[in-house]
């Protein structure tokens, strides 16, 4: 039991004095995770000197050393992501002051808004031509570029009063499209700037507000904002936990992003960014080499001298993947297109041009995908290796590892969660990254044996949602997974058929072994789609309002959410149905509604009857004000509680 003291004594010492330690604070930031290095390169050390067996042919010892190899990568790329993470920025004040230098300007600079499309409902990209129309900001022009060459899409620019765009192939895909419409604008308004948006993707506002006047530098060529969105994710949806997780991508854009821009090392991201249309132009425009062209471009302009800025702001919000399916092409596409950097001349890591900083910034992104994933398969393997023929991993006592891993084990843990504001917590982690697993495998292997030719793979947005979707492909390989845990844990209970006589190491693994089913089984749910229950994503605005219920009777009343197709509304008195009914919303006017039903004794769902005069400004009002409808916040403790709830069969509510 005394082995477990020190290990005691530091989840103590860091569960009383992170709460109160300035996170945004570098000397807080060095002191915690420099403290989990230290530990993490104790715990290595005591790898490398004592558990690694002689190197033969035999399978205990190339299996201890296959392990003990991408452990290396593993702890490489964690070391370098808390050194990363030792600095943030937070650059609102320079935007602040950018405004303001914004507003003494007889003329500001010039933007050219790029929506890219290819295969959008017009649901989606009708979202984001309006927003971009409704920019507050005196000079900018919308362009629609669209790959999927759709006379339905011309009209409606048309009508709205964008520029549509197209072009006679689709070579290079998004990068192609981009760069068409660079050539295409430059004709007409070649404008200073180029601001590109998904076309799922609706810029708040005052987006160019924010973002232009950083251009007053001229070593800055791109400012990129956070990706936000209002729809959950596949995790948060099929988990039934949207309102205490936060989306896969929080942890990225709230935490790394801004730790890069600290480094002057952020990357752009294609949507909700800004480019200097100069600086572009001199590169010859979006690379194609890489189906990740966004991240690319950002080192192509670092080999020039020229950053990216992060701007941590909520400045946009997109539709999140719907489907598991259209979530895992997304990343497949993201490690692909990350690997094929690793085959050109321009490569991070042995380009012209580029200091050791930015180098080691994109080896930590390849060790994120090359490393990480396989290391994720690793660390399942391992104890149903050990469980059913005794060879191990780590040649060590279980003494050993409670005394040199559970130190840096806990303070790598409790830092990571410090830092990330619980957007980062390991099970939740390791359970999207098991979900991702099989296909970021394969994706490695494309993009390291075969890494062009491939294709860009789009991401599907919209579609049907409404039916449970079952992904057998992903879900069997967990379930076998599971039940060889469960068998290799019983057969050791069982004296007569025990594999393992040591009874630490069995321990040890015992443990492991809980921990991965734990992994499994959340990925088990992840792994199948529940339908959404509502075709329109409803926003919470708590504004005060008045109901016409006939003639000129008006009554006060509160609209607690609301969408594109209806709202909850809370009335004082008793609501009376009645078969005409009217809403004043503000900001959008007076809509004639419905009420579906009383959801209590105070509140009703409504239905809007006809939306058509009024939905241009409804779009407006719910996507560029600032609204949100997803959680932003991590609650780990009520997250627990619903997962819990969810591997045992119980209703989460």
């Amino acid at each position: 039991m005394s082995v477990l003291l020190p290990t005691l004594f530091i989840f103590l010492v860091l569960i009383i004095w992170l709460p109160i330690l300035p996170r945004e604070k570098t000397w807080a930031r060095i002191l915690v995770l420099g403290f989990a290095m230290i530990l993490t390169l104790r715990y290595f050390s005591w790898r490398v000197m004592i558990t690694l067996p002689d190197l033969t042919m035999s399978f205990q010892s190339l299996w201890a050393w296959v392990f003990f190899i991408f452990e290396v990568g593993a702890i490489t790329g964690l070391l370098i992501g808390l050194v990363f993470q030792s600095r943030t920025s937070n650059r609102s004040e320079e935007a602040d002051q950018g405004v303001a230098r914004l507003m003494q300007r007889d003329v500001v600079p010039s933007v050219d808004v790029f929506i890219a499309t290819y295969n959008e409902e017009l649901e989606v990209v009708e979202r984001t031509i309006v927003g971009a129309l409704s920019l507050d900001y005196p000079r900018y022009t919308v362009w629609v570029l669209d790959d999927g060459k759709r006379e339905w899409l011309r009209e409606f620019c048309e009508k709205k009063g964008a520029h549509y765009v197209t072009r006679p192939d689709n070579l290079y895909a998004k990068a192609g499209n981009i760069n068409n419409g660079l050539a295409v604008s430059k004709e007409k308004s070649n404008a200073d700037l180029i601001m590109v948006l998904d076309a799922d993707f609706v810029p708040r506002s005052d987006f160019l507000w924010r973002t232009v006047g950083f251009f007053d530098d001229k070593k800055i060529g791109i400012v990129q904002t956070p990706q936000y969105f209002f729809n959950p994710d596949p995790a948060q949806a099929n988990l039934l936990a949207d309102r205490f997780w936060v989306d896969e991508q929080r942890y990225f854009f709230d935490i790394i992003q801004p730790s890069r821009d600290a480094w002057d090392v952020a990357f752009c991201c294609g949507t909700s960014s800004v480019v200097r249309r100069r600086y572009l132009e001199e590169v010859g425009g979006f690379p194609t080499d890489s189906v990740t062209e966004d991240m690319l471009l950002t080192f192509v302009f670092l080999q020039k001298g020229y950053i990216t800025r992060y701007l941590r702001e909520r400045l946009s919000i997109g539709l999140a993947p719907e489907g598991l399916k259209e979530y895992l092409t997304q990343r497949s596409r993201w490690c692909l297109g990350t690997l094929q950097i690793l085959w050109l001349k321009s490569c991070p890591l042995w380009a012209s041009g580029l200091n050791m900083t930015q180098r080691i910034s994109f080896l930590w992104q390849t060790l994120n995908w090359v490393i990480t994933f396989p290391w994720v398969l690793l660390c399942l393997l391992a104890p149903l290796i050990f469980l059913f023929t005794g060879v191990y991993a780590i040649e060590t006592q279980g003494s050993d590892i409670i005394a040199y891993f559970a130190p840096a084990f806990v303070a790598v843990l409790m830092s990571i969660s410090w830092v990330s504001q619980n957007k980062n917590l390991i099970i939740m982690t390791d359970a999207t990254r098991l979900v991702m697993v099989f296909t970021i495998l394969n994706s490695i292997y494309q993009g390291l044996f075969r890494p062009f030719g491939q294709g860009f793979k789009v991401t599907a947005k919209g579609g049907d949602r409404s039916q449970v979707v079952i992904h057998w492909q992903l879900l069997w390989k967990l379930i076998v997974l599971f039940l060889l845990s469960l068998t290799g844990i019983t057969i050791n209970l069982i004296p007569e058929y025990a594999v393992i006589e040591n009874h630490d190491l069995f321990l040890a693994n015992l443990f492991w072994s809980f921990f991965n089913i734990v992994i499994i089984l959340i990925a088990a749910l992840i792994a199948i789609d529940l339908p959404r229950q509502r075709s329109q994503e409803r926003f919470a605005v708590h504004e005060p309002s008045k109901m016409i219920l006939g003639g000129d009777q008006g009554v006060l009343c509160l609209i607690k959410d609301l969408s594109l197709s209806g709202a909850r509304v809370q009335m004082n008195n008793k609501p009376l149905l009645s078969e005409s009914v009217q809403l004043d919303v503000p900001g959008v006017g007076r809509l004639s509604c419905k009420i579906n039903r009383h959801i209590n004794t105070q509140e009703v769902a409504i239905q809007f009857s006809d939306l058509a005069f009024n939905r241009d400004a409804m779009i407006r009002k719910l996507y560029t004000q600032g609204y949100n409808n997803v959680s932003l916040r991590a609650k780990p403790l009520k997250l627990f509680i619903i997962v819990m709830r969810r591997i045992f069969g119980r209703d989460p509510a």
